[in-house]
């Protein structure tokens, strides 16, 4: 009887314990950042250069314009230690690098305040604002585009801009300042 009783109960447990073992291995939620981020494998590793030890501009820009197009429609929001593995040695300073592309696409707050950093590693002043720059094809090309750019506040405390020109790491901010914030937001009406 016992014997009985408990094949009953094996059965009836059988198929409950085998999809949830199916809904385990599915993986994320499909269309969810969760998947994004299991796709793109996020925390990305990102290389580095030396003096000082800064990321290397085109990762970084290659991680944030991947995202930012296989985001739009969704809903998500990422710090940047989400989107970047950063090892350094021992009391090791490392840098982020302010791109054209980083400045167009992380919210203006996370860098707000923040040191400012030559591509020698001297502190030059603390980030105020992005400027953006339009910028015409010019010759055969008829397409304009917005470049971004951005300003600092000296230790004069006058305001200084970097200009509209292409930006790859000649300025940096701290990674340990911006690791936990936001790096990207998206809504779902967003393109």
């Amino acid at each position: 009887m016992r014997r009985t009783v408990l094949i009953i109960v094996l059965c009836l447990a059988m198929p409950v314990l085998w999809g949830a073992g199916e809904q385990a291995q599915q993986g994320p939620e499909k269309g969810s950042c969760e998947e994004v981020t299991s796709i793109m494998k996020l925390p990305k590793d990102v290389g580095k250069r030396k003096g000082p030890a800064r990321l290397k501009w085109e990762e970084v820009d290659k991680v944030l314009t991947t995202l930012r197009e296989d985001l739009q429609g969704r809903e998500c929001r990422f710090t940047f230690s989400g989107l970047f593995k950063v090892k350094g040695k021992k009391d090791e300073v490392v840098f982020f690098p302010l791109t054209n592309n980083v400045l167009r696409t992380v919210p203006e707050p996370a860098f707000e305040g923040l040191q400012v950093f030559n591509s020698e590693g001297k502190a030059l002043g603390q980030y105020d604002s992005r400027v953006p720059h339009e910028k015409s094809g010019g010759g055969l090309a008829k397409k304009s585009y917005t470049l971004f750019s951005f300003q600092y506040k000296n230790p004069q405390g006058e305001f200084e801009a970097v200009g509209g020109r292409l930006l790859l790491d000649g300025f940096l901010v701290k990674w340990d300042d911006i690791k936990d914030k936001v790096a990207i937001t998206t809504s779902p009406g967003q393109r």
